[in-house]
């Protein structure tokens, strides 16, 4: 979404911000009337990034790529509040995490989102963090079909990308 005078059905999330960076976005959402987000619920991911415009790569920077949502930097949030009105998001969208950085945020949004339906993926072992359901609940939100158990892996014969993820 990028019409801010039309929609006020926003939810702004957040991931690797510092605190003091939470407590001017919560200012942010207050004064613009948008829904301030600690979940995976969001239009908007406002992420913590480095001097390249990179950020971490965390579940929640995952999950708005994968659902094709804006991924901006501190930046925009700090525009908008300086001159009171919701400044356009080109310009502050990150260009990726410190893994990669051609512009996969603008991509996945541009195509609304990314899917996988071809890809078979199972996941072996224990997983700490992240943990094995929040993987799984990713790869879903990709269109991946989730392998249950060894037996059903070794009979897969459809013919799709099978993907094997071990802790």
């Amino acid at each position: 979404p990028s019409s801010p005078n039309t929609l006020t059905s926003w939810s702004i999330g957040h991931s690797s911000l510092q605190p003091a960076d939470v407590v001017v976005l919560k200012k942010f959402c207050n004064v613009f009337g948008y829904s301030f987000s600690d979940s995976f619920a969001s239009t908007h991911l406002i992420a913590g990034v480095n001097g390249r415009m990179q950020t971490k790569r965390t579940l929640k920077y995952l999950d708005a790529i994968v659902c094709g949502k804006w991924v901006l930097s501190m930046d925009w949030v700090k525009q908008s509040l300086q001159e009171m009105k919701i400044v356009p998001e080109d310009g502050f969208e990150i260009i990726g995490d410190d893994k990669f950085y051609n512009n996969i945020p603008r991509s996945c949004r541009s195509l609304g989102g990314v899917s996988f339906p071809n890809m078979e993926i199972f996941f072996y072992g224990e997983f700490g963090q992240p943990a094995r359901e929040s993987l799984i609940s990713l790869a879903c939100k990709l269109k991946c079909q989730i392998v249950s158990d060894i037996e059903e892996l070794k009979s897969k014969r459809s013919g799709k990308h099978i993907v094997v993820i071990c802790d």
